[in-house]
């Protein structure tokens, strides 16, 4: 029994060998048919890669049905089974297999697009722009026109001598004589351009805007649209002082790539103040009694204002004594800074259906009563001054930020220099029967923009009548 399990013991032992051996010899075969490992290389050793990282490692035969591991990559493989289907290297043929199929696709579709591209392309050619005209002032022909004018506005006569067709100007301005170097025939156009009736409202005047239609943009000849305002030092000789608007065409022609001025027509200027005559000076008003010219400083530039002392005013003597009362209790809500902002329009409209004359003496008197010395009084002063300008069309410059320091004497004195320019127009202009614009007829003058309601007037009698003593307003 014993010899038995000693001989099955054997056979299995010979079994194994066996099994090895033809595992071993199979490797070996499998090996030397084109795999990477190669049997047999030292001592009965197996020379054979890791499927992973490709470390290349010496096994014994014995060992290859045993798993390893990799020392490197960590991988745990069984060397006999790994080395049949030997290492996969990372193999850039696939991709470049794949790059070129992206490629070629994408190259499709490329070439379908350009296809249907061709196909708009009329399409499209039609609605591309034009590149836009340039109307503006960028444009030289505007641009040389506004320098025209401001050379007649500074009385630059270099400016004006660059920028101006002298041959054209001097028929424009019929100019006969000729005669003389081409120097002295520029001069004499120059001279008569500033000096000419035709260029006062331009010379007064500052450039506001300018434009040239699309049409004449790159012509060689045209007109050229220029609004003006009124400058600051003029505007006293104007109804809507430094408001006042106009406007004027410009002729120019091309000479080669400089614009010059030939010619140029005042479209729109607008009126002036009536002058004012010995009659109307002798109307004297009993409680201001006459304006007077005084030099004011503005921006650095003296002006000439027409001022008067501001004491009280009463109501005129012929308005009505209900009259009298409507109109107090109307400036005492203009003045409400608690009240909603829109009852102060409210009350310049029902001042406007009342008429401007029997209101301005009591819109005046708040000037006197009201001292600008706090915030609140001096945004009450600025409706007064607002409610007088709608009522007038006069405007004399009071502007609250000239307030904002109480330490700045300028300041305070160009504040004080406004409210009493309005007593000087009123002391100038209360005998008339519409004082409004201080123009008469002054409904025949303005355009449709500057058109305003006409008051219900009433007929009046000139001047007012002297308030009872009070107190100055300097509290002296």
């Amino acid at each position: 029994m014993a010899a038995r399990r000693r001989s099955s013991a054997s056979a299995r032992a010979r079994s194994r060998s066996a099994s090895s051996a033809t595992a071993s010899s199979g490797l070996s075969s499998r090996l030397g048919s084109g795999s990477r490992g190669r049997a047999g290389g030292r001592g009965g050793k197996a020379q054979l890669p890791c499927p992973s990282c490709g470390t290349e490692f010496l096994i014994p035969v014995e060992r290859l049905e045993d798993p390893f591991e990799c020392p490197t990559c960590k991988r745990v493989f069984v060397p006999a089974k790994a080395s049949t289907k030997g290492l996969k290297r990372n193999d850039a043929k696939p991709y470049f297999i794949g790059a070129g199929i992206l490629v070629a696709f994408l190259l499709i579709l490329v070439l379908a697009d350009s296809g249907s591209g061709d196909k708009g392309a009329g399409d499209n050619a039609n609605r591309v722009t034009e590149p836009r005209v340039e109307t503006g002032s960028a444009n030289p022909r505007v641009a040389a026109a506004k320098e025209w004018l401001r050379g007649l506005q500074d009385a630059d006569v270099l400016r004006l001598g660059r920028y101006t067709d002298i041959t054209a100007m001097r028929k424009h301005l019929g100019i006969e004589n000729a005669d003389g170097t081409a120097a002295e025939v520029e001069s004499r156009v120059v001279k008569a351009l500033l000096e000419s009736e035709s260029t006062e409202f331009l010379r007064h005047s500052m450039v506001f805007s300018g434009s040239v239609t699309e049409n004449e943009a790159n012509a060689p000849a045209g007109k050229v649209t220029v609004r003006l305002s009124v400058a600051r030092e003029h505007a006293a000789q104007y109804v809507r002082g430094d408001d006042a608007i106009g406007e004027v065409l410009v002729d120019f022609r091309m000479n080669g790539t400089q614009p010059l001025v030939t010619g140029f027509t005042v479209t729109t200027t607008p009126p002036k103040r009536a002058p004012v005559t010995d009659r109307e000076r002798a109307s004297v008003h009993p409680v201001l009694g006459q304006a007077h010219d005084v030099q004011r400083v503005y921006n650095g530039q003296t002006e000439t204002v027409r001022e008067a002392e501001i004491k009280p005013l009463d109501h005129l003597e012929d308005t009505p004594a209900e009259v009298r009362t409507e109109i107090d209790a109307l400036v005492a809500k203009l003045i409400d800074l608690d009240a909603p902002g829109a009852q102060a329009f409210r009350v310049t409209q029902r001042m406007r259906d009342i008429g401007p004359r029997p209101v301005i003496p009591r819109l005046l008197n708040q000037m006197y009563e009201i001292h600008a010395d706090s915030r609140e009084n001096i945004l009450r002063l600025r409706r007064i001054t607002q409610a007088l300008e709608d009522l007038t069309g006069q405007r004399f410059g009071f502007n609250p930020a000239m307030t904002g320091d109480s330490n700045n004497t300028a300041a305070a004195e160009l504040r004080e220099s406004a409210l009493k320019q309005w007593y000087g127009w009123w002391a100038d202009n209360h005998w008339r029967k519409d004082p409004a614009y201080a123009i008469d007829h002054g409904e025949d003058l303005l355009g449709p923009e500057d058109a305003q309601p006409q008051p219900r007037s009433r007929p009046q009698a000139p001047g007012g009548a002297q308030p009872p003593a009070q107190p100055r307003r300097d509290g002296n």
